[in-house]
């Protein structure tokens, strides 16, 4: 919640509905506090839905934080066809019969499962050159991809259609994860193509799309109403940081100037260097700080000031 008078800051859990860009939840956001400063992590495609997590104000700092959090996605996969942008809204490749036991798609999941090499596809916002892969791919050029390692912790079947080839899935990953890439790739392991027919991004990190707001009932708020939406920053970083620290008066200042302070003087707790740490002052959270080594020990100082 923030001071009347003052510019929204904080950050806006959305669930986004289908055949919206990003960009377009973005827009709607913007509209309904009234501000231009505001940005999402982790982007989702037109045909996906779910969390999206919506930065305003001084908060957009941390998208660098909050993008390389843990995931976890509802999927529907079909078994039998191949897309060239691997999901169902592109042109089909090749379709061909299925026949397969569930045991052999539960043996595919745990293929998958691990750390595995993933190459992007065409059709996504991956830079290759300077130049956005789906811009070439709308092009009709294909270029080479360098592969990324990415980590599926797990692949639940939740659902399927049997004898039908059409499946649902939950799948927990670290971001950078494709999600129709693995559906492709469970396709040809069992040696038949797949397509993501549908996409619902259930969490990212601590935040969950069971506290996220619809877009229609965003535009029927007003814009205090909007604000009073907004999580603080802290609550959300604190998933990417080993723990907070209240820091007296005179330490703030110097951390606010940009000095480390040895740790000793702050807390008795420990954090491995380069961990990060959430720190207070006396008017609440102000800044991510992270742990660095000095000549005489660990000392915290700012990475990012969120309030000034």
């Amino acid at each position: 919640m923030n001071a009347e008078g003052t510019a929204p800051s904080g950050i806006l859990l959305v669930d986004k509905p289908s055949g919206m860009t990003s960009h377009d939840v973005i827009y709607a956001v913007r509209r309904a506090l009234g501000t231009r400063q505001a940005g999402h992590t982790g982007t989702l495609d037109p045909l996906a839905t779910g969390l999206l997590a919506v930065m305003v104000g001084r908060a957009v700092k941390a998208s660098p934080y909050l993008s390389a959090e843990r995931k976890e996605y509802s999927a529907g996969i079909r078994f039998g066809v191949e897309t060239d942008t691997e999901d169902i809204t592109g042109n089909v490749i090749s379709e061909m019969d299925v026949s397969f036991t569930e045991e052999e798609v539960r043996s595919a999941c745990d293929a998958l499962t691990g750390q595995i090499e993933q190459i992007p596809p065409m059709y996504s916002a991956k830079k290759v050159g300077g130049k956005k892969l789906y811009e070439l791919a709308r092009q009709g050029l294909t270029v080479s991809r360098t592969s990324q390692k990415v980590t599926v912790y797990s692949i639940d079947l939740v659902s399927s259609t049997a004898p039908s080839r059409d499946f649902r899935f939950r799948v927990s990953c670290s971001a950078g994860t494709y999600i129709r890439t693995l559906c492709a790739d469970m396709g040809r392991i069992l040696g038949c193509g797949a397509v993501m027919t549908s996409l619902r991004r259930l969490s990212a990190g601590p935040m969950s799309v069971d506290g996220a707001v619809g877009l229609d009932e965003l535009k029927e708020m007003s814009r205090e109403e909007a604000a009073g939406r907004l999580l603080p920053v802290d609550s959300v970083l604190i998933g990417a940081a080993a723990g907070r620290v209240k820091v007296i008066p005179f330490h703030e200042k110097l951390i606010r100037s940009g000095c480390a302070v040895l740790l000793r003087k702050i807390t008795a707790d420990t954090f491995p260097d380069g961990s990060y740490v959430l720190i207070y002052g006396e008017n609440g959270f102000f800044s991510l700080g992270e742990t660095v080594s000095t000549g005489e020990g660990p000392a915290l100082k700012s990475r990012v000031l969120f309030e000034l």
